[in-house]
């Protein structure tokens, strides 16, 4: 694992951004050796009220990139566990957590994913299609 110096919350008031250190894993066992301690962690950090994101009861932790990791709804919930629904349910992201460095000391930086921006929007309706041009009627030979 490496410690890694990455820049968040950049705005057009704050250009440099803020640089935080995170724990980057180096290799694929590294990546599921910290998704599997960290949804322990996460769990029990929730039941004592010091990660203030609402959890599903079943979630998933998968890494994306920079050191940070994705906390997503299982997909796939059984119909029962969906209100009857038999298709299908895909994952939906939940918050973005990292393992952040303070000098010899480790703790999560995390921040829930609003879910409002995941809702399905209405499509626009199509727009008419133009109509073709009328021609000019022609007039027959002779025919004033």
């Amino acid at each position: 694992m490496q410690i890694k110096t990455i820049t968040v919350n950049k705005s057009e008031k704050n250009k440099e951004g803020v640089k935080i250190d995170v724990v980057v894993p180096a290799s694929d066992v590294e990546i599921e050796l910290l998704s599997f301690l960290m949804a322990g962690y996460i769990r029990d950090a929730a039941t004592n009220g010091k990660f203030k994101v609402d959890l599903p009861d079943q979630y998933r932790i998968t890494y994306q990139a920079e050191g940070s990791f994705l906390i997503t709804t299982e997909p796939g919930v059984s119909a029962a566990k969906s209100g009857g629904n038999p298709f299908y349910t895909p994952p939906k992201p939940v918050a973005v957590v990292a393992i952040q460095r303070f000098g010899k000391r480790y703790d999560l930086a995390y921040a829930a994913i609003n879910q409002e921006a995941f809702k399905t929007q209405k499509a626009p309706a199509p727009a008419a299609a133009p109509k073709a041009p009328k021609a000019a009627a022609k007039k027959a030979p002779g025919k004033k």
